[in-house]
């Protein structure tokens, strides 16, 4: 058995926590990659993998934390919000600057307005971003 499929939540708790602490301690741990991939009975494990790892470690999850923000039902998406309000402003913008890009060319309004939580939460202004307009990006925004 694919030791990832122990992270869904129809697992027994003692086997999901045991390896979230295994993966907590991976230094090989591929959260942006196997995120895109996972099955919705497991983002909220692979979401609580990413909060347990110290905070410089994170920075390298950010693109997977904000994929998540496509759909703020998915399971883990509440909590990669928090994880991204509580990441450094310099650190999150080429990513967010990215994925505002990346959303705005699927037309996905609801992952702008989504990440448009995040611009204003981190007093973003359109002088921060040197790829877009974020005025005009965030036109398409659900809200």
């Amino acid at each position: 058995m694919n030791i990832f499929q122990e992270l869904s939540w129809d697992k027994d708790k003692e086997l999901q926590e045991s390896t979230i602490k295994y993966f907590s301690n991976d230094e090989s741990f591929d959260f942006n990659n196997l995120i895109k991939e996972a099955p919705k009975e497991s983002m909220e494990n692979l979401v609580e993998i990413v909060a347990k790892k110290n905070v410089d470690e994170r920075y390298k999850f950010i693109d997977g934390l904000l994929f998540l923000l496509q759909d703020l039902s998915w399971p883990g998406a509440a909590k990669a919000m928090s994880l991204l309000k509580s990441i450094h402003k310099e650190k999150l913008l080429p990513y967010l600057e990215n994925k505002l890009i990346e959303a705005y060319e699927e037309n996905d309004d609801n992952w702008l307005g989504n990440l448009n939580i995040l611009v204003k939460y981190h007093y973003f202004t359109k002088n921060d971003f040197e790829n877009i307009d974020l005025t005009k990006v965030l036109k398409k925004a659900a809200w």
